[in-house]
């Protein structure tokens, strides 16, 4: 079982959670209480993502997940388990991931397997911090990011299919597709 999250702070992060365990589809009892327990053993893993460059009109590129902790072994150094499923922005600033724009929801799509994780804005976020999975400096509006993963392995792709806000500013991006219609 793999489950996506975002820490809807500004300047916060994307994790994925893929559990030690398999989901068992039947109903019997036994069954029934494993899957209760598919969140208690497997590995915690923050996103960074790295851009390709803007020349391709695009904003997309590749990701890494890093392992944060599993049930048993924390991957930060200095920081027991316990430390990080605690304090889990510290443990991932350690790391380097991505701090992204407020991810408030990331969701599955169930019938292409992609995931999507809304974005909301941050207003904090300083030209210098710009990159290119946060395009905007002062970013009012937002974005929505698509990531391609495979579910259980440690790299992605993604591209930001929505940079919200008036098609007439300049900012604002739809996927490719034409702002004036």
């Amino acid at each position: 079982v793999v489950a996506y999250t975002g820490d809807d702070e500004k300047g916060e992060y994307i994790y994925k959670f893929v559990s030690r365990d398999r989901y068992r589809r039947d109903r019997s009892p036994h069954s029934r209480r494993h899957n209760k327990a598919l969140l208690s053993a497997g590995t915690l893993y923050v996103g960074k993502f790295t851009g390709d460059g803007t020349a391709d009109g695009l904003h997309d590129g590749t990701g890494t997940w890093i392992p944060l902790t599993s049930d048993r072994k924390s991957y930060v150094p200095g920081m027991s388990v316990a430390e990080v499923l605690i304090h889990t922005r510290v443990a991932a600033d350690k790391v380097g991931p991505t701090k992204m724009d407020r991810p408030e929801d990331v969701e599955v799509n169930l019938v292409n397997g992609r995931v999507y994780a809304a974005l909301t804005n941050n207003s904090a976020r300083t030209p210098a911090q710009v990159d290119e999975a946060n395009p905007r400096a002062n970013n009012k509006h937002g974005q929505v990011v698509e990531i391609t993963d495979d579910h259980g392995g440690t790299t992605f792709g993604w591209n930001l299919l929505l940079v919200c806000g008036d098609p007439a500013e300049a900012d604002s991006y739809f996927g490719g597709f034409d702002k004036s219609k």
